[in-house]
């Protein structure tokens, strides 16, 4: 339902201030214990980031890319999560330091019901459709995402919204 919602051609219609920062903060609580379980380190630059946009799907694409980046990780691997303005938009970036993933595999992965491996998921589970999720909740939002595979191992991902979702400043619009 969240796939199709977001995918839908007209974008989303209802948009308010939210500040992007918030949000992963929360999430990032929300998953603290998990991401304990699996000895995870944990770096963060949470930074003011506000955006236009749907809480709700926002919440979902956060939740999706940092559950994504825990569940594709190796155990005692590297997380990080960063917030911020870059060139008037509201910037998300996750990267983990998981398996290495051929770079030819990469865009493939946003595609819905797409997995490397059952291998590479620490827990096994997941059906292939956290990356298509945020994919389509960051083209509602005008967004752009764009994802690598460092050499080494892992994968980044950043999202970063249209300019002009920060015209507003102490929450009014």
């Amino acid at each position: 339902a969240l796939l199709t919602l977001a995918s839908s051609k007209g974008g989303v219609s209802h948009r308010e201030p939210l500040d992007l920062a918030e949000v992963t903060a929360a999430v990032l609580r929300t998953a603290k214990s998990r991401i304990g379980r699996q000895l995870l380190r944990v770096e963060t630059a949470i930074r003011p980031a506000p955006l236009l946009g749907d809480a709700d799907l926002i919440d979902r694409l956060v939740a999706n890319l940092l559950d994504n980046a825990v569940r594709h990780n190796v155990p005692g691997g590297s997380v990080e999560v960063r917030t911020g303005m870059r060139d008037g938009r509201a910037v998300l970036s996750v990267a983990n330091g998981g398996p290495v993933i051929p770079a030819a595999d990469v865009d493939r992965l946003s595609q819905p019901f797409q997995r490397l491996a059952a291998t590479r998921s620490s827990d096994g589970s997941g059906h292939g459709l956290g990356l298509s999720i945020v994919r389509a909740i960051a083209a509602a939002h005008g967004a752009v995402l764009t994802a690598d595979a460092p050499p080494d191992g892992g994968l980044h991902i950043e999202v970063s919204f249209p300019a002009g979702g920060g015209l507003f400043a102490n929450g009014v619009a």
